[in-house]
């Protein structure tokens, strides 16, 4: 399992709401000024761009999130003659579910229960330091000698007990 930080799923996100509403206000300006050439030409220009972004971002997205090839976020193909907005304007409205499963999916990443994973990883890894810190002072004795077997035994105990703890903290 790969340890991401949560400002990293954050900015995904971000950008995958702002790349959906600029999709959605570059198709409502179309459908508002259909008739005008210019206009046209502005909205391919933009749509290129939009569409762009997004098959940069996809996969991405998808290493992130751990999902598969069939599972995850879907390559989005552009229309076979550039220049025609009809067609680009089906591609653009391809492209908003994908960004919606895009923005699902990471929404559900950061409020996960773990996905401060590291944080409670750090507090575990000190508390078991901490533990094994007053284990070895008890007394100032140095009890602790290789010719102990229940000093072997009982640290072996307890790496089996929090390696069963991580396992399933991590499943």
């Amino acid at each position: 399992m790969k340890i991401v930080h949560k400002d990293k799923f954050k900015a995904e996100l971000g950008f995958f709401e702002s790349l959906k509403i600029a999709i959605n206000k570059t198709l409502q300006e179309f459908v508002n000024y259909k008739i005008d050439y210019r206009k046209e030409k502005r909205f391919v220009n933009i749509a290129k761009r939009l569409h762009e972004k997004y098959n940069q971002a996809y996969s991405r997205v998808n290493e992130l999130l751990e999902f598969g090839i069939y599972k995850g976020l879907q390559y989005v193909s552009g229309p076979k003659s550039g220049e025609d907005p009809e067609e680009w304007y089906s591609v653009l409205y391809e492209t908003l579910p994908e960004c919606d499963k895009a923005i699902e999916g990471l929404k559900a990443k950061i409020s996960s229960p773990t996905s401060n994973l590291p944080i409670r990883l750090k507090r575990l890894k000190k508390g078991i330091f901490n533990f094994v810190r007053a284990v070895l002072n008890i007394g100032r004795k140095k009890w602790f000698t290789m010719n102990q077997p229940i000093v072997w035994l009982i640290f072996s105990l307890v790496l089996v007990t929090i390696s069963y703890f991580i396992y399933k903290a991590l499943k």
